[in-house]
């Protein structure tokens, strides 16, 4: 019964995790057009502002699946990521006061990077061992947020570089303002290389789920690999960022290893074990 309840919920928050995400990244491309002078030109600029009205119907679109998926899942699982969208509001909706106006959470010193990692942390990690009250916290689960913490701080990170001159113009201090961007560069690098030897340990020590041990004993090499995907993928797209990288680097690159480790462990998951 369990089993069911969980995969069940797991198939509504898949869901949600992927609808949310098209909404609130739409979102945050049109709330820029706001944020950015007029005259201000870009590739994606440019390609937000032509087809403004098509992305305002896709965001309301997977927002409502978004909401249906949302009401699918458990209390705990709802909990979490009405916490988390909460902070996801905010982060794009001027509501600090900050020298002299008001700012969206994202243009306060510093904290952008930490509140995209542990949004992203607690609704496609924690909440997926949220199946019930009260949520029972084992050693695999704070391992495998700790993993996730870092890979997505680490991937958050350097998007700090591609924001670095409008950063400027703002007045917005990041952590690529204060070390430069080759340091940052760096600190990316080292978290990235500290996921993949946790991405060991959990491999080695541990099974991703205590409810099907037998399953991830013989099958949790390839979720592994799916770290490694992640990890050495990353490190390479980072070497060979520079300020005059294209949006696309960003885009499909960045954002891209996090699809294809997602895409790489999910198949492996469905060929093993449904």
């Amino acid at each position: 019964m369990l089993m069911n309840v969980t995969l069940f919920s797991s198939r509504f928050l898949l869901l949600f995790v992927g609808t949310a995400t098209i909404a609130a990244y739409t979102f945050l491309r049109l709330a820029g057009l706001r944020e950015k002078h007029p005259n201000t030109s870009s590739d994606m600029l440019d390609w937000v502002r032509k087809y403004k009205y098509f992305l305002g119907a896709s965001f309301m679109l997977h927002a409502g699946i978004a909401v249906y998926a949302f009401l699918q899942l458990n209390d705990a699982q709802q909990m979490i990521i009405a916490c988390m969208g909460t902070i996801g509001l905010f982060y794009g909706i001027p509501c600090i006061p900050y020298k002299g106006k008001l700012r969206p959470l994202r243009q306060i010193p510093f904290l952008k990077v930490f509140l995209v990692s542990i949004s992203w942390t607690m609704i496609t990690c924690v909440s997926v061992y949220a199946t019930s009250f009260p949520v029972l916290v084992r050693p695999q689960y704070l391992l495998l947020s700790v993993m996730t913490f870092l890979f997505i701080f680490a991937l958050t990170l350097v998007f700090d570089i591609r924001d670095y001159e409008f950063d400027k113009e703002i007045d917005m201090t990041t952590i690529a303002h204060a070390v430069g961007i080759e340091k940052t560069k760096s600190i990316a690098h080292y978290l990235l290389v500290l996921y993949c030897l946790l991405g060991f340990i959990f491999y080695i020590y541990m099974p991703i789920d205590i409810y099907y041990p037998n399953f991830f004993k013989s099958y949790n090499l390839p979720v592994f690999v799916g770290f490694l995907v992640g990890g050495l993928g990353g490190i390479f797209i980072i070497q060979k960022l520079t300020k005059q990288s294209k949006e696309s680097v960003y885009t499909f690159q960045l954002d891209g290893i996090i699809i294809l480790q997602s895409v790489f462990i999910l198949l492996t998951y469905l060929m093993n074990y449904t």
